[in-house]
């Protein structure tokens, strides 16, 4: 009997260490899985980098993957023809739309305030991407007399402007137009969408731009459907447009010692942007929708959390409980073996009683 129980110590209690030590660490690793999962995109690609992005944050996303890059909602090279004897094509940027959609079950309320039960919605969320950012490019559209030179202290704004190009007058105070700027972050905490097609790699003073790091992505986010709510400035950006929509894209810039220069880099129209309430009325929109790629929506399970934990923790920290288990086991083991062995000679050297 006492054999049996020495071998469960020695046996079950590292296993049970192991156990518990591998499920701590699964539970303890799973805020750091992000930056890990973008690590694993590229570090030289744009493209490869922000649809890893995407493909996280998003329940279905529309896109294609190709031989080379990929299909996105839409996508062109902007240039400025211009600037061809400069700079080869003139070329400023590129300019990228992707588009994401998520359904959600919820409260059907009708106009008189009565609950008709649930439905699923469509919610539909545009991402404007700008990259491979040619900087002079851009500083000379802002001064053609180039007497003002690329400077890495002195960055370019660059901003959206939305029209509804079948008013009279779409840029009237009272007509329907929505402007943004363009962050440069893109990401979850630490982790940022690099643009790493950007030029040149210093300014006119020799001076990197960057700072040592790669220029970020310039992006935007529009009807963005957030836990159960959506931004009412942005949904009012479509809500009484026609389906067409103008989208021309700004650059800006407050040198020193100067005034504000802005300059319209490029101007294009789309006639199938969509809010959330149109995508829920068309029928032909929704089966569209419905034939976007289901991605991952911020499930680190779906994305692969359990061979990262696994590979990158939960096998060595589980060998190491292992081992000062067994140790500490094969110790308590050998001690009591040793006390029940002395145990013994004592009761046979001990006289016999007639």
């Amino acid at each position: 009997m006492k054999k049996l129980i020495k071998a469960l110590i020695i046996v079950i209690i590292p296993l049970l260490a192991a156990f518990f030590t591998g499920w701590y660490a699964y539970n303890r690793y799973q805020t750091s899985f992000f930056t890990y999962y973008m690590e694993q995109a590229s570090d030289t690609n744009t493209e490869d980098r922000l649809v890893s992005y995407l493909e996280f944050i998003n329940q279905t996303l529309e896109y294609e993957k190709l031989e080379e890059g990929y299909e996105f909602f839409y996508s062109e090279d902007i240039k400025n023809a211009d600037l061809a004897n400069e700079d080869e094509d003139g070329h400023l940027f590129t300019f990228t739309i992707i588009r994401s959609n998520k359904v959600v079950n919820e409260e059907y309320i009708n106009k008189k305030g009565t609950s008709l039960g649930t439905k699923d919605v469509n919610y539909v969320t545009y991402y404007i991407a700008l990259y491979n950012i040619n900087y002079t490019n851009l500083a000379t559209t802002l001064d053609p007399t180039k007497e003002h030179k690329l400077n890495v202290d002195e960055p370019m704004g660059m901003k959206i402007l939305f029209t509804d190009p079948t008013e009279t007058d779409p840029m009237a105070d009272d007509s329907h137009k929505f402007e943004k700027g363009l962050s440069t972050t893109a990401g979850v905490g630490n982790v940022v969408v690099y643009d790493y097609g950007y030029s040149p790699e210093r300014d006119s003073h020799k001076k990197k731009l960057g700072n040592g790091s790669p220029m970020p992505l310039r992006y935007m986010v529009l009807n963005t459907y957030v836990d159960g709510t959506t931004s009412k400035n942005q949904e009012d950006v479509f809500k009484n447009f026609t389906s067409e929509v103008d989208i021309t894209v700004i650059v800006s810039s407050s040198w020193a010692n100067a005034d504000v220069v802005e300059e319209e880099v490029c101007k294009l129209s789309f006639n199938n942007l969509y809010n959330h309430a149109a995508v829920n009325e068309n029928t032909e929109v929704k089966e569209k929708i419905a034939s976007f790629t289901e991605t991952y929506d911020k499930d680190i399970f779906e994305a692969g959390y359990l061979k990262y934990a696994i590979t990158k923790y939960i096998w060595w920290e589980a060998l190491i409980a292992i081992a000062i288990f067994g140790i500490v086991c094969g110790s308590f083991i050998m001690i009591w073996s040793s006390e029940d062995a002395k145990n013994n000679q004592q009761n046979k050297n001990k006289p016999q009683k007639k």
